[in-house]
């Protein structure tokens, strides 16, 4: 059959809805984490409630804003002890990330989980820290987990 054929056929047109259908299933079924992520997490570190984080911005061009999620907890538990509380002013769950940062960030636990008293209120043992950046844009979502050990003197 020639093109012109195939058109006043209607195979065309069921060729054409077709692959509009797949596309759109394509788009729906993807993975956000098959995407490329922002930002490469070397390592993440907690002694005497201080968190220092070293990592890659891979993303290029503009600033990304991300929001980020920080959930503490003892090991074997149920319930956190804290996590990140939102608000509308940066670094309430969101912050802007640029290429150029600092490879290496140091801050206080209260302040990288974004929950003040944080750190007084862990109990003595191990605890787990889960970390989710999630990028607003084409960049995928970002997870980490770390273990540390709380050894707080009465």
């Amino acid at each position: 059959m020639r093109l012109g054929e195939i058109v006043r056929s209607g195979w065309f047109s069921v060729l054409a809805v077709a692959l509009i259908m797949t596309s759109i299933a394509v788009s729906l079924s993807r993975d956000p984490y098959s995407q490329r992520p922002f930002m490469r997490v070397e390592s993440i570190t907690v002694e005497d409630g201080i968190v220092t984080a070293v990592r890659d911005i891979l993303a290029q061009g503009d600033p990304i804003v991300a929001d980020w999620t920080v959930v503490v907890v003892p090991v074997n538990a149920q319930e956190p002890i804290c996590q990140t509380v939102s608000g509308p002013v940066l670094n309430q769950g969101w912050s802007i990330y640029r290429q150029l940062a600092p490879r290496e960030v140091t801050m206080s636990l209260d302040d990288w989980v974004g929950h003040p008293g944080c750190w007084v209120g862990l109990s003595n043992g191990l605890h787990d820290m889960f970390i989710t950046w999630s990028p607003r844009g084409e960049y995928a979502p970002v997870r980490h987990h770390i273990q540390f050990y709380v050894q707080q003197e009465n």
